[in-house]
Parts: structure tokens; sequence; C-alpha cells
């Protein structure tokens, strides 16, 4: 099973980056909501503001929490 998307739950999904890396890198993974391809076209297309808006909800935020996640999980996977 793939991942869906963090706004709509269609997928598969592609990364949406909240913030870049600067000098032409990518952000790291904090910093990624995954999106399917119409919210990601979206985004793009209308931009963050109003994007945030229209679902109503803050990227950031739901970025941070699917790191959280993500975190719970490796330990998890991975207890020291």
């Amino acid at each position: 099973m793939g991942l869906t998307s963090a706004m709509c739950g269609a997928g598969p999904c592609q990364n949406h980056h909240i913030v870049t890396g600067g000098a032409g890198r990518k952000a790291d993974a904090r910093f990624i909501v995954p999106l399917c391809q119409a919210c990601h076209l979206r985004i793009h297309r209308i931009g963050r503001p109003a994007f945030e808006m229209e679902w109503g909800v803050s990227l950031e935020l739901c970025a941070a929490v699917i790191e959280e996640n993500w975190q719970v999980f490796r330990r998890v996977l991975s207890p020291e």
C-alpha cells in the first residue's frame, strides 16, 4: 500500500517541500508533506497561503506531525 495525500487521501503521492534547502537543494524530510498529484498541482497553482486556507491547515504543522510519527515508527522498528 502506498502513501496517500495528507489533504484528500488520494494516492499515489508526491513529496511537496514546504521549504527549500537553499541554493537549489531540496529541504530535508522534516519539511515534506505527501500530496496527490491534484493537490500538488493545486498548491503550486494557487500558492501555499490560499491552499492552507482552502484546507484549513498549516502545512508546517502537518509536516511536524508526519515527522514525529516517522520518528516513533523508527524507534519501534529499531529500539536502542
